[in-house]
């Protein structure tokens, strides 16, 4: 049989047993070919392959293959339009291979309007063999009219659930899940919430990367480059614990607001903040029973150990400029006395120190002598009290006054002016016996000298006559002398 280019099967055939459609073979062997058959009232294609056409003269300018397979191929240089239309839902499945055919034209699958494209396996794949999207080649593209407003949506059936529109923006009313874990959420308040996997981080910044990561549009003033490093150009809140694993640097003002507290040490063992609780407010440093104690210290000198001992009550110590335990003057106060005291050497005041009136200025322990200023009296003096330790005053040298004199117990306040000598009788004191007044002396005689080139003793004054009662060397009286006029009269009336 001829070959033909054209063959007609007329849609109301003759009835026949078979029938037998044959033509020279191209491509499947070198004789003739039958390629239909009558299988009861249809007409079957025979073999499972074979071609419709040629590679030089084809159908449509491409052939088909496996017609009687479940799948349909179009083989073949294709430079024209392929349309697939169906009034019906397809549900077969369509498959355009690239690669060695080149499929340049324009691929449209239309089935009706709105124009639908479903499968019914699991997923429907559109696969470009290829990823390099950067430079855009071999890369799959979804093209359409640009000039919509959304021109590519995602409905789930009840409606969009995702949008592109034609600026590039992605919307969805649903949350991003990213494959490897972690979410992307809104919500109509226009919150967004990034919530990682398990227990995973969210990272801002560029794994490895130069720049740096920041909220806002300023830009860095202090040479911020890693990715590790955070800018935030407007306000920072923190409700919670911050954890700072480097040091803090303040470039303006840090404030601690009313009540609250800068703590010092891993268990909070100081505070020091500004407190509202006071009658009138103040700034309190509560220190914790592990030292009871503020150092003042050279910074160099802040590691070492000047081993004070835990302290009772709050105490300050201030040191000096060497690393020594004993040098420093401390204050503090024993929940009864104020109490100033030095490691070594003595308190010195370098300037004039002035106690107002009626305060006393105390010595010994127990606040056994105290000087006061009293305004108290009918012409305001200076008191020395004297307790009954001792109701002793001593004037003595600077260097004796760790010498003890012996003096015993007085029975009124007793001034002692001492030698220049460490000696417990080279002395003259000044009482009152509550009778008379007392002079004595520890040995010897009293002298009375002026600063003249005589020494002149004056007894009296104008309306009170000079009296003088010398002890009887019997014991057993006085005699008592008084003057007039040059002529001095001593017998046993006293002239007191």
């Amino acid at each position: 049989m001829a070959k033909y280019k054209k063959f007609i099967v007329p849609a109301l055939a003759v009835v026949f047993v078979g029938v037998l459609i044959a033509t020279p073979a191209f491509g499947v062997g070198s004789s003739f070919q039958r390629f239909f058959k009558r299988s009861g009232n249809n007409v079957t294609f025979l073999g499972s392959a074979w071609e419709l056409g040629s590679s030089a003269s084809r159908i449509a300018k491409g052939w088909f293959t496996n017609l009687d397979a479940s799948t349909i191929v179009i083989g073949g240089a294709t430079t024209g339009d392929l349309t697939l239309s169906s009034a019906a839902t397809s549900t077969a499945n369509f498959t355009a291979y690239g690669g060695a055919d080149t499929l340049s034209g324009n691929i449209n699958y239309i089935v009706g309007d709105p124009r639908t494209a479903t499968s019914t396996a699991t997923v429907l794949t559109l696969e470009a063999n290829g990823s390099n999207w950067e430079t855009g080649t071999r890369v799959l593209k979804i093209v359409t009219d640009d000039t919509q407003a959304i021109p590519l949506a995602i409905n789930n059936g009840s409606g969009d659930v995702a949008y592109f529109q034609r600026t590039g923006q992605l919307f969805t009313s649903g949350g991003i899940t990213l494959t490897s874990g972690g979410t992307i959420t809104s919500t109509a308040a226009g919150n967004v919430t990034i919530s990682p996997q398990g227990n995973g981080a969210v990272i801002l910044g560029q794994t490895g990367g130069t720049g740096y990561t920041r909220t806002g549009w300023d830009s860095t003033s202090h040479s911020l480059a890693s990715s590790s490093d955070l800018l935030v150009t407007g306000k920072l809140e923190v409700d919670s614990t911050a954890y700072f694993d480097n040091g803090v640097l303040f470039y303006n003002t840090l404030l601690l607001t009313d009540g609250v507290g800068l703590f010092l040490g891993t268990g909070s063992d100081s505070v020091i903040g500004y407190r509202t609780g006071q009658t009138n407010d103040a700034v309190v440093w509560g220190l914790s029973s592990d030292s009871n104690s503020i150092l003042f210290t050279e910074k160099s000198d802040i590691s070492f150990d000047f081993a004070h001992a835990q302290q009772t009550n709050p105490t300050l110590f201030i040191h000096s400029a060497n690393t020594s335990t004993n040098e420093w003057i401390s204050f503090t106060h024993d929940k009864t006395n104020g109490i100033i005291d030095v490691g070594t050497g003595t308190i010195r005041l370098n300037d004039n120190t002035q106690l107002g009136d009626n305060i006393d200025l105390f010595f010994g322990s127990g606040g056994d002598v105290a000087f006061r200023y009293s305004s108290t009296q009918t012409a305001d003096a200076l008191l020395a009290g004297l307790s009954a330790d001792s109701r002793s005053l001593l004037i003595v040298e600077a260097t004796d006054r760790s010498f003890d004199f012996a003096h015993a117990q007085q029975t009124n306040p007793t001034l002692f002016i001492h030698s220049a000598n460490q000696a417990t009788d080279e002395w003259i004191s000044f009482t009152h016996d509550q009778t008379d007044a007392v002079i004595t002396s520890g040995t010897s005689s009293t002298k009375f000298l002026s600063g003249s080139t005589t020494s002149t003793v004056e007894i009296g004054v104008t309306g009170q006559p000079g009296c003088l009662a010398i002890q009887d060397t019997d014991g057993a009286g006085f005699t008592y002398c008084s003057t007039l006029d040059g002529t001095m009269t001593c017998g046993t009336t006293s002239c007191k």
